[in-house]
């Protein structure tokens, strides 16, 4: 019996439409076969493009906690293209993804994605609109090279795991003398000064200026 004023337990099990509330896995191999014929299909409609879609950026996840590790994003912006001699308009027909609201804020990571457009555009293969005129600087290829070319059915230039490394130096050798809070403080006041500083120098320039005007006055005089 339970304690107190409770209720009694009923598990209720014998209910007529109990198949309603239960979940079974009996169709997984269907599933996965499915899957796979889901994917051969994908690869023969978008053949001779690559399976994994368009080329993306690397870029870092938004906020202090994800921001250590790094993703693939929406698309290239127009300055990374720019750097990387990609036609922004022709861009989507060669495989290649454009992100317009994206914004190169790091340094590091502009030309992370600079480099990865030229390793992409180093094996880009097009294939020609005409046999009789094929254009090299669109890298288009001939028939002959045209009937070897393969679809690409892996990740397209997957992300590399960089692994983190540990630099060890011994106590000798590290500068106990400065640190770094302190250089960290007089940057930030060189930075907030500065114009102060160049308006004190300005007035220091003109002072110096009319002492020496006057100095010439008196000895002309």
């Amino acid at each position: 019996m339970p304690r107190g004023n409770h209720i009694i337990a009923n598990g209720h099990f014998r209910k007529s439409n109990w198949q309603k509330h239960i979940k079974l896995w009996f169709d997984q191999p269907a599933r996965k076969l499915r899957r796979r014929q889901a994917r051969e299909h994908k690869a023969h409609i978008t053949f001779p493009r690559p399976v994994d879609g368009a080329l993306r950026p690397v870029v870092r996840p938004g906020g202090i906690r994800y921001n250590r590790r790094l993703r693939l994003g929406r698309g290239f912006t127009a300055a990374e293209m720019k750097a990387a001699g990609v036609n922004p308009n022709k861009a989507l027909s060669v495989g290649i993804s454009i992100d317009k609201r994206r914004r190169n804020r790091s340094h590091q990571s502009f030309w992370t994605n600079v480099q990865r457009l030229k390793e992409y555009n180093s094996r880009l293969v097009v294939f020609p609109r005409s046999q009789k005129k094929v254009s090299k600087a669109n890298h288009e290829v001939s028939k002959e090279e045209f009937a070897k070319v393969a679809q690409l059915n892996t990740h397209l230039l997957p992300l590399a795991k960089v692994q983190p490394t540990v630099d060890l130096v011994e106590k000798k050798d590290v500068n106990f003398t400065t640190r770094a809070f302190d250089t960290l403080s007089q940057a930030r006041a060189d930075a907030h000064l500065v114009g102060v500083r160049q308006v004190r120098l300005k007035k220091k320039a003109e002072k110096e200026a009319r002492t020496a005007k006057k100095a010439d006055k008196a000895d002309k005089a």
